[in-house]
């Protein structure tokens, strides 16, 4: 084989594997026309958010462009983008190409995922030489340009405890104590209790505890059909679905020493099975850590699951209920529990305040806009027929950021309107705020379509 081929050849190796393909009979470096060419302009790659199996450790973004003629061949189900490791591990990953048009480019981003084989391969610095088409897919003027690289990352050694999976906590369910059979509509949560235990060798992080509670574990307690719960955070629904969380299924935790137990209950929430739940025969799983926040010893052991009988509803029609909701809008400045001379915002509606507006005001040190701190107010209204009996959450945020927290006591008897006052810390800028009412659900509620809120606030000046 000519030296020409054989660097044909090379370049025709498949990701991760060592087999080839056919040499290209084209000259190298010859464009021919009226076909595309892919190129990779640039790329980098960043770090993850945890280092655990099953997870991304790392993100590769990389620049592709089409500088031929024609436009290339769409390809999503292969590695037509790929980064491989150039130390020989094998570790990389790959991602589909869509169509490019000639003169046009996107950027991919794929991850690569915890190296399982080799946990302890991954700390330090790794140098990923990245290709596009590197199997020949699709047909190109040009395939000797399809490389890019090698592109560094240096992986920090506290990031995956250098592969060790001694000296990490290990979460398990280690019992569910609940009703063996309850009917659709009914609220188990008042007889039902979750033991999480840590049979590891470290201290795991509760949310209401003080070891680490922005990176703690939780604990999800859902209705299902099967054994089988997907790792994630599990959704709310009052209508049954595959691995529903029930009502105040979120249930708080706390941290655990190596070989502590944990008993928790359902204070945030009924425990409802959902009124709609078909009878037959169901499983009460409960999942510890469902966002894989705690990295630990083992991650295949996080569930534990309880068959329940799920019989018809009574077909008794619910009794009197109470329905939270709010008619009117925020109140920003003004004095006391009513916001009297303040500012309003109906609810969906906009509006700009200044310093002016705020009561108290936080320039950043190089003078540029800081943070105004506002008074607001805004009506919260019963409109159902019964008072709630017990005390709920009111959040408020900032697009996707808690702003402000507050809990709102019973009795709140129907018919009562309230006008909460509370303050936010707003930076200058545009913003959507978002007043979730019972936010963790803990009422049962005639309504619940009517509990969120959004209003839009644009802050201006220099807070100082």
């Amino acid at each position: 084989m000519n030296t020409h081929a054989k660097l044909i050849l090379a370049s025709a190796l498949l990701l991760g594997g060592g087999a080839a393909l056919a040499a290209d009979p084209r000259p190298l470096g010859l464009a021919v026309q009226g076909k595309p060419d892919l190129v990779i302009k640039s790329a980098r790659i960043a770090i993850g958010q945890v280092c655990k199996p099953g997870m991304p450790v790392l993100y590769v973004s990389a620049e592709v462009a089409n500088i031929g003629s024609a436009p290339s061949t769409a390809r999503l189900d292969v590695a037509m983008v790929n980064a491989l490791d150039t130390d020989g591990s094998g570790w990389g990953n790959g991602t589909g190409l869509g169509m490019l048009n000639p003169g046009t480019g996107t950027t991919v981003t794929f991850p690569i995922v915890y190296l399982s084989a080799n946990p302890a391969h991954m700390t330090g610095t790794h140098a990923f030489n990245l290709r596009v088409n590197g199997a020949s897919w699709i047909v190109e003027s040009n395939t000797a340009n399809n490389g890019f690289g090698p592109v560094s990352v240096a992986i920090p050694p506290g990031f995956c405890g250098g592969g060790q999976t001694s000296g990490l906590p290990d979460l398990i369910v280690s019992r569910i104590s609940a009703p063996a059979t309850a009917r659709a509509g009914d609220e188990i949560g008042p007889i039902t209790t979750i033991e999480v235990k840590n049979i590891g060798t470290a201290s795991a992080p509760g949310a209401s505890g003080t070891l680490d509670p922005a990176n703690a574990y939780a604990l999800d307690v859902v209705l299902s059909t099967d054994t089988s719960v997907a790792p994630g955070w599990a959704i709310y629904s009052p209508n049954f679905a595959e691995d529903v969380l029930l009502r105040g299924g979120r249930i708080e935790t706390f941290d655990l020493a190596p070989s502590a137990t944990a008993i928790s209950t359902f204070r945030r929430g009924p425990g409802m099975i959902p009124a709609d739940t078909r009878p037959g025969s169901y499983y009460l799983c409960a999942q510890v850590d469902p966002a894989n926040k705690v990295a630990e010893r083992n991650e295949g052991n996080n569930v534990t699951c309880q068959r329940i009988q799920i019989s018809a509803s009574s077909g008794t029609p619910p009794g009197p209920m109470p329905d939270l909701t709010s008619r009117r809008g925020m109140i920003f400045g003004g004095a006391g529990h009513t916001g009297a001379g303040g500012r309003f915002v109906a609810w969906g509606g906009s509006i700009n305040l200044t310093e002016a507006d705020s009561y108290e005001r936080a320039p950043r040190p190089d003078g540029s806009p800081g943070y105004c701190a506002f008074r607001i107010n805004y009506d919260l209204v019963n409109a159902g027929s019964a008072p709630t009996t017990r005390d709920f959450m009111v959040r408020i945020r900032r697009g996707v950021t808690l702003a402000n927290w507050h809990t709102l006591p019973p009795p709140f008897a129907a018919g009562e309107t309230r006008n909460p006052s509370t303050a936010l810390v707003l930076p200058a800028g545009t913003h959507q705020l978002n007043l979730s009412l019972d936010d963790d659900r803990v009422i049962s509620e005639s309504n619940e379509g009517n509990n969120s809120f959004t209003v839009f606030v644009t802050v201006s000046g220099t807070c100082h």
